[in-house]
């Protein structure tokens, strides 16, 4: 997915030029206003945004400019699935599949009935309104039918794991990994609807966190951050002439 930075003002002006802001707009427009912004440097999904209207677009970007600094513009994808895949010198210490949270319907409950039981079970007290505004509909769900409560699968905000492992997201992860000389990093990768386009590169992270999912798998989870984070420190105690920054997040 390609990301398009934009600098923040200089130190001696907090105004933003009218050319960056004429640049914002001729990207958001080439992406066909359908567009993420997201900080340069962060993570678990905090500060990213999906945009759609103009308002938001100026809004969001100043802020952005101001709390955060440089920023990244994205066209936006609506994936059906995001696999993150961890490489150490090529080879897979793991794989899995993020699926966004969802209400998943009974053929009896309406989505406002699903959503409530939602938040009770995931004890959720304080409603976030705009899904409320969402969901409360009388609608019944079929059997089966599912409606993703969020758009973004990051672990920290709902998503949850499960197994996957597929030989073709392997082949892409390792020729981005090889492409930017990456020695231990994670990849992400999204699933599409698009057969022309199945598969979509978000990022390549070379700070590999797996604190959530450890957190999520419970002593399986551990076991798996232990191996992980062993078998890179083995690799770099093992070729002691390499830079260490290749290794450590």
């Amino acid at each position: 997915i390609e990301h398009v930075i934009f600098a923040a003002p200089s130190r001696a002006s907090s105004m933003v030029s009218s050319s960056v802001w004429d640049a914002v707009h001729r990207q958001y427009e080439f992406f066909d206003k359908n567009v993420v912004l997201k900080p340069k440097v962060g993570s678990e999904g905090v500060g990213v945004h999906h945009v759609t209207n103009v308002l938001s677009l100026e809004s969001i970007a100043t802020s952005l400019f101001a709390e955060k600094g440089d920023f990244c513009m994205s066209p936006f994808y609506r994936l059906t699935g995001e696999v993150r895949v961890i490489l150490l010198n090529g080879e897979c210490l793991l794989m899995y599949k993020k699926v966004l949270p969802a209400l998943v319907g009974n053929g009896k409950d309406t989505m406002a009935q699903l959503y409530m039981n939602y938040c009770l079970e995931h004890h959720q007290k304080d409603f976030n309104m705009s899904n409320a505004q969402q969901f409360m509909k009388q609608r019944v769900l079929l059997e089966g039918e599912r409606v993703p409560l969020q758009w973004k699968f990051n672990l920290s905000g709902g998503a949850s794991v499960e197994p996957f492992f597929d030989e073709h997201v392997l082949s892409i992860a390792r020729k981005a990994a090889r492409v930017l000389q990456a020695t231990f990093v994670s990849v992400d990768i999204g699933l599409t609807e698009d057969p022309e386009q199945p598969y979509v590169i978000i990022e390549v992270n070379s700070s590999v966190w797996v604190k959530k999912y450890s957190l999520l798998k419970g002593a399986e989870g551990e076991r798996t951050a232990q191996f992980i984070y062993g078998k890179a420190i083995e690799a770099l105690l093992s070729q002691p002439h390499q830079d260490p920054s290749l290794y450590t997040s």
